[in-house]
């Protein structure tokens, strides 16, 4: 076991993953996938914006929306929902708004790698997450103070190596402000 295991209890029609596709405009796309045997109506609510749709499909539309960065990782916290005749599940979770891509930018030669329509120097690392304990921090806090090393290196960015990392230090690196490159 590399990271945190525990138990939830959930209704019978549940929320059983989910994508969040965010446009630098502002528009905010989260597809669900569920399980059990009914269907209901999916709600997000997010820096306070909601939506709900009957399908598995909500659209947020975000005014204004403060865009993530390394320099400024603004994170939008909030619930996603899904009441059925059997229950409600709720999914609390964040997102930040942020594209990346590679493009051209102006009339330069080459493509660049892009955040938010800008090219980024991307600064970073391999995280190969190994500790001496093993592949496993022992404490949240340890996986944040991973995180805040690497900034005050002035990195912007980590590539994790060899296995998925634990969900808890991409967290840390959405609210710190750090890219990661995952293979």
């Amino acid at each position: 076991i590399w990271q945190s295991v525990w138990l939830e209890a959930r209704p019978q029609t549940y929320i059983n993953r989910f994508q969040i596709e965010t446009r630098c405009s502002g528009i905010v796309t989260i597809r669900a996938a569920f399980g059990g045997p009914a269907h209901g109506t999916l709600h997000a609510a997010f820096g306070g914006t909601t939506a709900s749709s009957d399908g598995d499909t909500v659209v947020l539309h975000i005014g204004h929306p403060q865009l993530w960065t390394p320099d400024h990782p603004y994170l939008y916290e909030g619930t996603l929902s899904l009441t059925t005749p059997d229950g409600v599940d709720t999914v609390h979770t964040y997102f930040g708004i942020r594209e990346i891509s590679d493009a051209r930018v102006d009339d330069l030669p080459r493509k660049y790698i892009t955040l938010n329509g800008q090219p980024v120097f991307l600064n970073g690392c391999l995280d190969q997450s190994c500790t001496l304990s093993g592949f496993t921090q022992p404490t949240d806090a340890d996986l944040r103070t991973e995180v805040q090393q690497m900034k005050a290196l002035g990195l912007n960015t980590f590539r994790i190596h060899l296995k998925p990392e634990d969900p808890r230090k991409l967290y840390w690196a959405d609210r710190l402000g750090m890219l990661v490159i995952q293979d």
